[in-house]
């Protein structure tokens, strides 16, 4: 589900000559959710290279991939003339300034600076967008088990143009990670809002006496969950922490919460 597409659409004058789009990166294919949000214009976005070397290739291509060089300067400075081509064209340009994709990960992690700097140098807007997720209910249970996915269209945040562009580039990055966040319902005071996109920030939180259940489901941070609540205080007992690589949640994680249900009652856990 699609929501903020009535104001998006009020402001295409705003985005006549172009635009950059943010979201975080949490679903395989979420930038043909992007793409849809923002139909009927197309856009371009970047991707790391590896995923221009796979079975998806082609299909990366064709709705705009550009691939991110690593290997050599001469490269990098042919992609950076290729993106400010893209924007001085007056095209649409999408990022996920996240860096990398967490699958259903429902806070916003911090974001790249240098994704801003485009769209300081070329004057374009900047509009955030959020994913977020919700429970399954009635006949959607019936076909499937994974949370229900919404896209949320924020307005539009414009380049300071009255501070030097380093200022403006730090601006208009902290005004889209408190937006982003806000977006996905993470507001100021609450346990997981970054003031200023600083892990160290998350020290301050103390879950000193509190006992924690926590199901990694098998997945990438399966070896450095259990530290982490560990080092806020916490006495955590882990489920789902045995990968192999093939059974990220297979009877686990968000599409098999039974498992963690039984942990939290048989151990009187938060």
């Amino acid at each position: 589900k699609i929501h903020g597409r009535k104001q998006f659409k009020k402001n295409k004058k705003i985005y006549k000559d172009g635009a950059v789009t943010i979201a975080n990166h949490v679903l395989m294919w979420d930038y043909l959710c992007i793409l849809k949000a923002i139909r009927p214009h197309l856009q371009y976005h970047p991707g790391w290279k590896t995923n221009f070397e796979g079975p998806n290739a082609f299909f990366i291509k064709w709705v705009g991939g550009i691939p991110v060089p690593t290997d050599n300067i001469r490269a990098m400075a042919k992609f950076q003339k290729a993106i400010g081509q893209v924007l001085e064209d007056k095209k649409w340009l999408h990022f996920f300034p996240e860096g990398s994709m967490w699958f259903y990960y429902p806070d916003i992690r911090p974001l790249k600076k240098a994704v801003f700097k485009y769209a300081v140098r070329h004057n374009k807007p900047v509009i955030p967008m959020v994913f977020t997720f919700r429970e399954r209910k009635g006949l959607w249970k019936l076909i499937g088990n994974k949370p229900l996915v919404d896209l949320h269209i924020g307005d539009p945040l414009f380049p300071d143009k009255s501070l030097s562009p380093v200022e403006a580039i730090d601006k208009l990055h902290k005004e889209a990670y408190h937006i982003m966040q806000v977006m996905a319902g993470v507001n100021p005071g609450d346990p997981t809002y970054n003031t200023d996109q600083n892990i160290e920030n998350y020290k301050r939180i103390s879950y000193k006496d509190l006992k924690i259940g926590l199901d990694t489901a098998n997945g990438a941070s399966w070896m450095i969950a259990k530290s982490v609540f560990t080092a806020l205080g916490a006495e955590t007992m882990v489920i789902g922490a045995e990968p192999d690589g093939l059974n990220v949640n297979e009877n686990c994680g968000s599409t098999h919460i039974e498992n963690l249900c039984k942990l939290v009652k048989r151990n009187l856990l938060l």
